[in-house]
């Protein structure tokens, strides 16, 4: 199940995996999280068909399989629609600040 899935740095890891296939060290240096996080994460994310991993030489490959794409698509949806919705926000509580000031 999912929740055994804790945080939100799967969603994160899933949502990066959309620019295409990488390696789990290559993923720790560019999210800043260890590579042992990666590591599980990604064992969890297989065990649940979101990640595809192949083993070639010494690093471990890792890609997004077809229902991880579709997550990581709707997920990546949501946090757009949540930052425009905040931006939304801020640009309204600037525009009630200048009208006191101008009061």
């Amino acid at each position: 199940m999912i929740e055994d899935l804790k945080g939100n740095f799967w969603e994160d890891l899933l949502i990066h995996l959309r620019l295409g296939r990488t390696y789990e060290s290559k993923v720790a240096k560019e999210v800043n999280v260890t590579y042992s996080h990666v590591v599980k994460t990604v064992v969890k994310l297989v065990s649940h068909g979101m990640i595809e991993s192949e083993k070639l030489g010494r690093c471990n490959y890792i890609q997004l399989s077809e229902s991880g794409s579709r997550v990581a698509k709707h997920l990546s949806e949501i946090k757009e629609e949540f930052r425009n919705n905040e931006n939304q926000n801020t640009k309204k509580r600037k525009s009630k600040s200048k009208t006191k000031q101008s009061k």
